[in-house]
């Protein structure tokens, strides 16, 4: 399965050149759930999504050939959007669904280029100096947690991760200290009401920019081509 081939989806949902059927319908799939999850990402909006893919179908009669079959799919895709500064990354699978996350990672070094950010993270037990060792924190924090969760142990999200997701301190900070929102939107605002809101419609225009266009016929590769 070549990393060009997988770029070539659209939500057309025409077979790929090079990939079976079966291996076609999960890329579809998955781009599917990558667009509509990660479309901040995309349009350089977001340094960081986290989202889910299910795979059930992929290999009906045999589990271990359905994780195969979705982790080429998987390669496939990190190949190829790392060639347009997007790093995809699995968590785990569990049962019928697998956990990722898609960064992209001149957002990430720009977040911790702020020194009140590095500073918050530094606090929070982080290593901020370096985007990918930052990141390899990011990914341990979020694995341990999705994990604890399967064995029902009770566990708490890191929301210190919120900063990555592409909140604003004073936002991320607020929620852990319980503070009163000044409002709603992607998520929950704690300082000026106006530009909160201001932030909340910007980042709403470019991902159903991002969702329009490929519902239109663009296809996946030509979408992140013509992104920031």
């Amino acid at each position: 399965m070549g990393g060009h081939d997988v770029l070539t989806v659209c939500h057309a949902g025409l077979p790929l050149a090079g990939c079976t059927l079966g291996e076609s319908a999960l890329c579809h799939r998955f781009a599917e759930s990558f667009v509509r999850c990660c479309a901040g990402v995309i349009m350089g909006v977001k340094p960081l999504a986290l989202f889910s893919y299910r795979f059930c179908g992929a290999c009906r009669r045999d589990a271990c050939a359905s994780r195969r079959a979705c982790a080429a799919v998987f390669s496939a895709y990190a190949r190829a959007l790392g060639a347009h500064g997007i790093k995809l990354v699995p968590l785990f699978m569990s049962g019928e669904r697998a956990m990722l996350i898609a960064w992209r990672e001149d957002l990430v070094s720009e977040m911790l280029g702020d020194d009140d950010n590095r500073a918050f993270l530094t606090e929070t037990g982080f290593d901020a100096s370096d985007a990918p060792v930052f990141m390899v924190q990011v990914r341990r924090r979020l694995m341990n947690f999705y994990r604890s969760q399967s064995r029902a142990l009770a566990a708490r999200f890191p929301h210190e991760l919120g900063l990555v997701f592409g909140y604003p301190l004073e936002d991320v900070i607020g929620f852990m200290r319980g503070g009163q929102a000044t409002c709603c939107g992607a998520w929950k605002a704690y300082g000026d009401k106006r530009i909160a809101q201001e932030r909340f419609a910007r980042v709403a225009a470019f991902e159903e920019q991002c969702r329009c266009r490929y519902r239109s016929g663009m296809p996946l590769g030509e979408l992140l081509a013509c992104s920031p």
